[in-house]
């Protein structure tokens, strides 16, 4: 088997997890795993872990190759949809047979998020319009931030939070609005 990512020969046998093996590349380090393998260990695995914080992203260094990848079990061009979460990389995943490349160290990021155990969720309509929705609000917020001062934006964070919360807050809005 060839490498998707650098398209050298060097892929070999790796456990990833009890249970869940896959190929890695010796020269990128990249990981692939067939997708009935991902599914039949994710049914072993039991119940979906609870997602960490950002904070808990693992501190490796990553490669998120971002050229189009061609299947290397079915020769089908690949798909990548962006993890999010805060989490900065995309994943391809072969829409015919399922299987999916994990650039180096993503695999570990995922893992320390415990987000291991939804890979299969990255790749629907739903986790990707979040994604996009997520994204909309952030750029809002700092273009907001950026406009009135990261001071202000907080107390006005502050105003707001406090707002939505009163049993009041339709009266306090139009005395505001006024």
């Amino acid at each position: 088997m060839d490498c998707p990512s650098c398209g050298t020969h060097g892929i070999s046998l790796v456990e990833l997890e009890e249970n869940l093996c896959g190929f890695k590349c010796s020269s990128c380090e990249g990981i692939w795993v067939k997708g009935f393998q991902y599914w039949k260990w994710l049914k072993a695995h039991g119940g979906i872990l609870p997602e960490n914080p950002a904070d808990f992203a693992a501190d490796v260094p990553l490669l998120d190759s971002r050229q189009a990848k061609i299947c290397i079990e079915c020769g089908h061009v690949m798909l990548r949809n962006k993890v999010g979460h805060e989490i900065p990389f995309y994943l391809d995943r072969c829409s015919v047979c399922g299987g999916i490349w994990f650039d180096k160290s993503e695999w570990e990021t995922l893992k320390s998020r415990n987000l291991h155990d939804e890979i299969h969720l990255i790749f629907t309509a739903a986790w990707q319009k979040d994604n996009h929705k997520k994204e909309v609000e952030l750029s809002y917020e700092k273009s907001v931030a950026e406009a009135i001062g990261e001071d202000e934006y907080d107390r006005l964070k502050s105003f707001a939070s406090w707002l939505k919360k009163h049993p009041q807050k339709n009266l306090l809005i139009g005395y505001i609005l006024q």
